[in-house]
C-alpha cells in the first residue's frame, strides 16, 4: 500500500471510530506496529489526530 494512502485510510478509520488502538490498525491496513507508529506521529505532526497510548483518536472540530 501506497504510504499516502494507508495515512487516508487511518483518518477515514478514526472518522468512523474516534479511537483505534494499534492492533485495529494493523489488522486494518495489514501494517506493522512500527509503521502504524510512525505514521501516527506523522498524522499527528499534521494535526490530523492525537496520539494516546495504545493509539490513536480523531481530532475533534474547534468549537467557537
Amino acid at each position: 500500500m501506497i504510504h499516502e494512502e494507508r495515512l487516508e485510510k487511518i483518518i477515514e478509520y478514526l472518522k468512523e471510530n474516534e479511537f483505534a488502538s494499534y492492533t485495529d490498525l494493523m489488522s486494518f491496513l495489514g501494517a506493522s506496529r512500527t509503521t502504524i507508529r510512525r505514521d501516527l506521529l506523522l498524522l499527528e505532526k499534521r494535526g490530523k489526530l492525537k496520539s494516546l497510548r495504545g493509539g490513536a483518536s480523531a481530532v475533534l472540530p474547534k468549537t467557537s
